[in-house]
């Protein structure tokens, strides 16, 4: 008798699907723009698609905050970096900034921003952009922004999968312990 194959399943949830989607709109969102930003709005649109629209908002809005925390942050230090410029103070700006920045989002409350704040800092400050540092910081900012609108509106209009309601139990009335039905 022949072996039956087994089949793996491979589940390719909605979770799955709207992430693909969200990335696919950035991707050809930008093939229109004169600029190209693809990059950080599709991570940015990765990180902010969670299990719900809720979430993702919630999720959206510390990315936001630690991008701009970060931009701004690494646009000043760009900024002495091209008055002062030299490797030596690159490497003295990079951990003080990260070290600034860490401290800010602790004290504001923001833990959640920490790690995409340090990251856009570092992109800003470390990437040899030929943009002036504001509009290299404020595009940065843009494109974070339209990751995260394109990830909430994905997951807000893209069907969510049905979650199946509990069952209803049936509760019986029970007589209490000692009574027997028909005896007083």
């Amino acid at each position: 008798m022949a072996e039956q194959k087994k089949k793996i399943p491979i589940p390719i949830g909605m979770r799955n699907v709207k992430t693909a989607a969200s990335v696919l709109i950035c991707l050809l969102l930008y093939r229109f723009l004169p600029r190209d930003g693809s990059f950080l709005a599709s991570t940015s649109a990765i990180i902010c698609l969670q299990g719900s629209v809720e979430k993702s908002v919630f999720s959206g809005f510390n990315r936001l905050y630690g991008t701009a925390v970060g931009a701004g942050l690494g646009t000043v230090l760009l900024y002495i970096n091209q008055v002062f410029p030299s490797a030596d103070l690159t490497v003295i700006l990079a951990p003080l900034g990260v070290m600034l920045l860490i401290l800010l989002c602790n004290l504001l409350n923001k833990n959640e921003s920490i790690i995409i704040g340090t990251v856009v800092f570092l992109l800003i400050l470390l990437d040899q952009s030929t943009e002036p540092p504001v509009i290299y910081g404020f595009f940065r900012l843009i494109d974070t922004f339209t990751g995260i609108v394109v990830a909430i509106a994905v997951n807000k209009f893209l069907p969510s999968p049905s979650v199946p309601e509990p069952e209803k139990e049936v509760q019986e009335a029970e007589e209490p312990a000692g009574k027997e039905q028909g005896n007083k």
